[in-house]
């Protein structure tokens, strides 16, 4: 997918998003949604005869889809010799769609979701409908983040900018044997881009509506030291104003300051290849963008979902930095490699829940007021020793060892003004928690593929994942004057060991198509909560466990003009984790905790496909369906004290259909020698969904909503544009999270925006 199919190296254009469709009893209620679905089930029929028709013309241009190389079995190879749903994003389309973080790439692939939640550059992602939104930095992700291999742990900071990107891949499904603890759902590879060996320089600078000003720099030394040593420097600033309105005081939240560095140096020694990479990424929020969705029926009760009412601005700190060091060793069996990471983080956000301005309006059911924050302390270190082995005819394998330990801190702020402080911001907010948690993780892995034959290959894998945590809670008595108690703390340990596995076998048909049946597995260790005030309430609760039974076939058409992939899967969802609310130590309030809460059966289908209809006309078609529901949810959610059956509610973040659909066109101009005009536009879709997962209220769905997004750009000579782009056309106002957090509240999408990009290569 995104392979660059025109023109890979000046494929610069800003390919724009979908936006709104509505259906309700089956009838679609949006124009735009009208026309996108309908022109995608018109493309898909007209492809084939399209293609056939222009074949001789691309012939005669010598035109071919590129061919696309993935890590996604820890060793560089072709997209379709790989036996699973691998999806690779191409960084210069990645650019010319303008992303800034992953959220700007939800839509482009089937049954995946990527959304923002307003903490510590925290994001909320979901693989065919294994979702999550946790926040808490003592609970792992269901959803795999790594940079370059190494793993980045905590779902807060996992969309900090990213700069300089080669590609990303996403691995849908369980990739428990090669990728480990929280690779349930699947997994996210972002790979950036390695020194060139020709010295240069980039410059990318954006302009577009709410004070949107980014520029983008990178340059390369080229190869030095008799071509032994190569060195890039990345560095990204941004800077936003904001698009929400705070209608208390007439300013804007969600203004945003943003730094990002990376250098990065690769060495060759005889056979021994060394990567280098340190970075670091700094990010300030003023004012958080969110809802109280209690006083603003989902956003429209004042109507307009970007005006809120907050006498808190609230805010988000964000800062992290690393270094990552990869060394392959090639010996006579293979390649050995070391791949260590080292980082650090630091999180602070403040938030005014209860949208409240003074007094007025008043909060519906009583006078709560909800001002709090948490700040994170994060440091971790990974290293891994892995084998890769292909020289033997019949057989390929890796085996390694994994080894993996963090320390993270979460301290509680709340704030509920008088009698405790003159005050409701963060200056006089007072500690409620601190909580503290130790991991330690050891697995061995391996995978082989036994080659039975030319055509027929069997898959087989497994790991072997100890993880060993223990947490330390102290929580503190409020301020005077309130009632004053000891400090209360709490010390839990607790050992999770989980073999994960897979087996299977790929079969080819012809030189061109692959077809492929495997089982695999994945698990997430279980984990205590770090906001917990009592014994009760801390956990430890049980490891969630996927298994997945996968059919798929990828093949390339019309002599590499035409790429498709398909899959059928079936799985089975073992003790899904999710929040519910639950009596403090105090007896008077609730607390947000962690527990089991049952078992889901998912099933659903994806195709993907690109298309070289003629030499300067591209196309992209995806197509998402799933189908998931509860086997099993007995849980007390009303905190009530009463077990109900609850299986009757929608599972969070699994919309039934995804569909994304672009059109590439570019032709030759006389303005300038070797330069041409580019036109983009794409469409994503995705059906109505729950985001909240334990009520079926209104208030909790995202409704179906198609996004649109175009550009026209103007290129001439090696690396060099001015882009005009748009971002959701249509203006669409889709949730992008809810949450019950006492209240319910929650954010949405931004409104359109319209811009321009200059780009110039020296």
């Amino acid at each position: 997918m995104f392979s660059g199919c025109i023109d890979r190296n000046a494929s610069l254009s800003k390919t724009l998003r979908i936006s709104h469709v509505r259906s309700c009893n089956c009838q679609v209620k949006n124009l735009a949604g009208v026309l996108c679905v309908a022109g995608l089930m018109l493309a898909q029929q007209s492809v084939w005869s399209q293609a056939e028709s222009a074949n001789d013309d691309a012939e005669q241009e010598g035109r071919t889809l590129d061919e696309i190389l993935v890590v996604a079995q820890k060793v560089e190879e072709n997209i379709e010799d790989v036996p699973s749903s691998v999806s690779a994003l191409d960084g210069i389309q990645i650019e010319a769609l303008g992303a800034i973080d992953l959220t700007d790439l939800n839509g482009l692939v089937p049954n995946t979701i990527k959304q923002r939640v307003m903490v510590g550059n925290g994001g909320s992602f979901a693989i065919r409908g294994i979702g999550f939104y946790e926040t808490d930095p003592l609970s792992d992700s269901k959803t795999q983040v790594l940079v370059d291999g190494a793993p980045h742990a905590r779902n807060t900071g996992v969309l900090h900018d990213q700069i300089d990107v080669e590609r990303v891949e996403i691995l849908r499904g369980p990739q428990g044997p090669l990728f480990g603890r929280t690779s349930l759902a699947g997994t996210i590879n972002v790979i950036t881009k390695d020194a060139s060996d020709e010295p240069g320089f980039i410059s990318r600078l954006s302009l577009a509506e709410y004070g949107t000003r980014h520029l983008r720099l990178s340059a390369d030394s080229g190869s030095v030291f008799d071509g032994s040593v190569r060195a890039r420097l990345s560095a990204g600033f941004r800077n936003y104003d904001g698009h929400v309105k705070n209608d208390y005081d007439d300013e804007f939240l969600g203004g945003t300051d943003a730094t990002n560095f990376r250098f990065k140096v690769d060495h060759d020694l005889d056979r021994i290849h060394t990567t280098l990479t340190a970075y670091r990424l700094d990010e300030d929020v003023d004012g958080l963008p969110v809802t109280n969705f209690q006083q603003d029926p989902r956003g429209t009760a004042d109507g307009d979902v970007h005006l809120v009412r907050q006498d808190e601005h609230g805010f988000a700190e964000s800062a992290e930095k690393g270094l990552t060091l990869r060394s392959d060793f090639s010996i006579e069996p293979g390649t050995l490699t070391f791949l260590a990471n080292t980082q650090t983080a630091d999180f602070l956000s403040w938030f005014d829940l209860d949208g409240r301005a003074g007094t007025e309006p008043p909060v519906r059911g009583g006078g709560l007021i909800i001002n709090l924050g948490f700040g994170i302390e994060h440091e971790e270190d990974s290293l891994e020793i892995r084998f890769r082995d292909a020289h033997s005819e019949r057989w390929d394998y890796t085996a390694g060892v994994f080894l993996f330990q963090e320390e993270s801190t979460r301290t509680s702020y709340q704030n509920n003004g008088a009698p405790y402080s003159d005050t409701y911001g963060f200056e006089d907010a007072f500690i409620t928690v601190v909580a503290n948690q130790e991991t330690k993780t050891v697995a061995a892995f391996g995978q082989a593929d036994y080659h039975v034959s030319d055509a027929f290959s069997l898959v087989f894998g497994g790991r072997l994942t100890q993880d060993e945590k223990t947490v330390h809670i102290r929580h503190d008595p409020r301020p005077p004057p309130a009632e004053q108690t000891p400090p209360r703390r709490l010390s839990l340990t607790n050992t999770w060991d989980q073999p994960t596995w897979r087996v299977g076998g790929m079969y080819d048909v012809s030189e061109a198509t692959m077809i492929y049946l495997t089982s695999s597995t994945g698990f997430k260790p279980g984990g205590f909560n770090g906001r917990a005030t009592r014994v009760q309430n801390i956990g430890p609760y049980e490891a969630e466990y996927v298994t997945n039974h996968e059919f798929g076939l990828k093949s390339e058409l019309l002599d590499r003009r035409g790429r498709i992939s398909a899959a059928a899967f079936v799985m089975d969802y073992e003790k899904l984790v999710g929040l519910v609310r639950r009596p403090n130590f105090t007896g008077r309030g609730t607390e947000a905790i962690a527990i089991n809460l049952g078992d889901v059966g998912i099933r659903g289908i994806e195709v993907e496909s690109e298309w070289l209809l003629s030499p300067n006309l591209a196309m992209n078609l995806s197509l998402g369906h799933l189908s998931a529901s509860w086997a099993e949810f007995v849980v007390d959610l009303n905190n009530d004290g009463i077990e109900t059956d609850n299986s009757h509610l929608d599972v969070m973040m699994a919309p039934r259909w995804s569909a994304f659909g672009s059109v590439r066109y570019s032709r030759d101009t006389d303005r300038l020698p070797d330069s041409r005009l580019e036109f983009s536009l794409d469409a994503r879709y995705q059906s109505r969904y729950n985001a909240y997962g334990q009520s079926n209220e209104d208030t909790y769905y995202r409704s179906a909503a198609t996004k649109w997004n175009g550009a026209v750009s103007f290129l001439w000579g090696e690396g060099n544009s001015v882009s005009l782009f748009g971002r959701n056309l249509t203006n669409e106002a889709a949730i992008a999270f809810a949450y019950n957090a006492l209240v319910p509240w929650g954010s949405f999408d931004p409104p359109r925006v319209v811009g321009i990009e200059i780009q110039i290569t020296r």
